[in-house]
């Protein structure tokens, strides 16, 4: 049996008997040191999306004991199983308390039933000083998002992701900035829906575009195929599409939103990448918080578009030519 000694500068009598009981219940594969390596985030410029890659000169090895438990679910796209992770140990972990946006720290962990897998650690708590136990909770990494975890650049794509209209509106500001008479402010910045940096302060521009709402306008894709290449080829493909697009805007008063939402309409005279099927309206959105009695400046402007698809894709490989390089690294 474990036991802490009264000269340790932690003991006090809970603390003893928490990390006595802690050890009795705790599987000893389980207890002992565990390596954590830092991955930085990198977003796409094509389309918002998010990858971490590993930073393997920078590394921490933490003590504790971990406690997993699982869950299986079986889904229409797969059967996973949802491995809980909590680390208890005697030491603060600064590492892990440092909240940052841009850099995270991923371990490879065993589990009760054979092999391992990658867990990170999202919050700490609940903590009583005199107990003297930090805990660290989080998830494995599930396995649909194992390819957004990387050993190093060159493992992340280098064309757009998505297929819908998505790289059109990441682009919009560059594009609007260009066309004579638009009063919009251009410098607002515009981010993908669920892909939005944390504690980002507005006014910013979020993009949701209902993947159910996503159709076909023409009966039948037209695919450029050529001779050789293989299956690595890019195939040049056209189809008129239709998407249902929500833009979600933070921070801008009624005469702001109109001069951006001219600004859209005069895009779509200018260029010729999307259409208007519908005529967009604004909708003042309420979300409160009740510590200020307050309510945030979030309108919403909803409509339908035509466009081809190829244009998306091609607007998304400019993006990925016009960048100084074909990543953003934001951590490290």
């Amino acid at each position: 049996m474990t036991t802490v000694s009264s000269a340790d500068p932690n003991w006090t009598m809970q603390h003893s008997a928490l990390v006595e009981g802690l050890h009795n219940l705790t599987n000893d594969s389980l207890s002992g040191t565990f390596t954590f390596t830092q991955y930085n985030k990198v977003v796409l410029s094509q389309d918002g999306y998010v990858f971490w890659v590993a930073d393997p000169s920078t590394t921490i090895t933490v003590r504790g004991d971990l406690h997993v438990s699982t869950d299986r679910e079986q889904e229409v796209d797969g059967t996973i199983a949802y491995n809980s992770v909590i680390l208890d140990s005697q030491d603060i972990i600064n590492e892990f308390n440092k909240v940052s946006p841009t850099t995270m720290w991923i371990g490879t962990i065993p589990i009760p039933d054979g092999g391992t897998v990658m867990a990170a650690f999202q919050r700490r708590g609940p903590f009583f000083e005199n107990a003297g136990i930090y805990h660290y909770a989080g998830f494995a990494i599930f396995p649909p998002f194992s390819d957004l975890i990387v050993s190093s650049v060159s493992d992340i794509p280098q064309g757009p992701i998505v297929s819908n209209s998505l790289p059109i509106w990441l682009n919009i500001m560059n594009k609007m900035s260009a066309i004579p008479g638009v009063k919009a402010d251009t410098s607002i910045p515009v981010y993908p829906s669920f892909l939005v940096p944390e504690n980002i302060v507005p006014p910013y521009i979020v993009v949701n575009i209902d993947p159910d709402m996503t159709t076909f306008l023409q009966a039948w894709p037209e695919f450029v195929w050529t001779a050789g290449g293989g299956a690595s080829q890019d195939v040049p493909f056209y189809q008129l599409a239709k998407d249902e697009v929500e833009l979600i805007l933070y921070g801008l008063n009624n005469q702001q939103a109109l001069q951006f939402m001219a600004g859209l309409m005069a895009y779509s005279e200018y260029y010729s990448d999307f259409g208007f099927m519908s005529s967009p309206v604004f909708q003042d959105q309420k979300r409160t918080q009740p510590e200020i009695s307050a309510i945030a400046l979030k309108k919403t402007l909803r409509f339908n578009i035509d466009y081809y698809m190829s244009t998306a894709d091609a607007i998304g490989r400019q993006l990925i030519e016009s960048a100084l390089v074909n990543y953003t690294v934001v951590g490290g």
